[in-house]
């Protein structure tokens, strides 16, 4: 291909690209980002600070990018260049040591729930790991360590010891960063994602479905581009929830990845809500850590009648 891994701005990430759909700024699109990141590769001295910290990190941009640029690349070498002293502190508290619990018997299996539900969803763990005994006899969860995403969102490199995974011949986790990231690092088929576990093992799932309202669900960008697509995981749930489960029409990124200046974040999350409003549905659910808490604070600000729940916790 004449020109691959060049941006000719041909403007195609336009048209996917929260940021720029929100506020219809070119420095807000991906081709923008991209300039300023090689206007700073080349030592110009811009402002790109607003640019780089309000991107999501959403990939919809390669996705459709037909010169295959990696554009991710370039957006992470202008937070490479910021600072993030509040961010960082946090997420080095949530990594507190690498800690292996067993439970039931050595069964070769390994959940990795990542940093945020190990310290702030104990009961997705609990629901998880019920279901991952009874499917496998034992797993031992491993705490402590981060995928490393979380820091790459603010220039930062962390890469965990992968030797404490070796021993293990399957890795499952309740977050799709990490499973995207895990994949990516260790193997494609030697991790599964949650909804990955549902399809393997759907007669359990079906059979313990403890939800009597309808649900919808929201696509976490790093699933959907990272570990199956989008037709797959609506397969998956209508087979699990038949007619309980009504999809969005919408595939809208949480805002995560940004720094939520002038609450972009909110901006986007405030859609998934609407967008979920029209499926008639009481209880989204989430198989991401990040898009939970942030569609959470977004439906509590916005006092909305919905129940988010993390897919793991609705098999009884």
């Amino acid at each position: 291909m004449a020109y691959e891994g060049i941006c000719v701005k041909c403007g195609k990430c336009k048209g996917v690209c929260p940021t720029y759909g929100i506020l219809k700024r070119e420095d807000l699109s991906p081709r923008g980002r991209v300039h300023l990141a090689t206007l700073v590769r080349d030592g110009i001295d811009v402002d790109f600070e607003y640019s780089a910290s309000t991107c999501f990190l959403c990939s919809a941009c390669e996705e459709v990018c037909p010169q295959r640029v990696k554009i991710l690349d370039h957006i992470l070498l202008l937070r490479s260049r910021l600072s993030y002293p509040v961010k960082l502190s946090v997420l080095k508290l949530l990594i507190s040591g690498t800690r292996v619990t067993s439970f039931g018997l050595n069964s070769g299996v390994a959940f990795f729930p990542g940093c945020i539900y190990s310290n702030m969803g104990k009961y997705v763990l609990e629901s998880a790991i019920a279901s991952m005994k009874f499917i496998f006899g034992g797993i031992d969860l491993i705490e402590g360590i981060c995928c490393g995403f979380p820091f790459r969102i603010y220039g930062k490199s962390y890469e965990f010891d992968a030797g404490i995974l070796d021993r293990y011949n399957l890795i499952l986790t309740v977050c799709a960063t990490c499973s995207h990231e895990l994949k990516r690092k260790i193997g494609f088929d030697r991790v599964l994602d949650f909804l990955e576990l549902i399809d393997r093992h759907r007669d359990y799932f079906e059979k313990r479905v403890s939800i009597k309202d309808k649900v919808t669900f929201h696509y976490p960008c790093h699933l959907i581009r990272g570990v199956m697509d989008r037709g797959r995981v609506d397969r998956i749930l209508k087979v699990v929830f038949r007619d309980k489960f009504i999809p969005m029409k919408e595939e809208i990124c949480c805002g995560f990845g940004s720094s939520n200046i002038d609450n972009l974040a909110d901006r986007a999350s405030i859609n998934i809500l609407k967008s979920a409003m029209v499926t008639g549905s009481n209880v989204i659910l989430v198989d991401c850590p990040s898009c939970h808490l942030e569609i959470e604070k977004v439906r509590l600000k916005n006092s909305m009648p919905f129940t988010i729940s993390h897919i793991a916790t609705v098999f009884g």
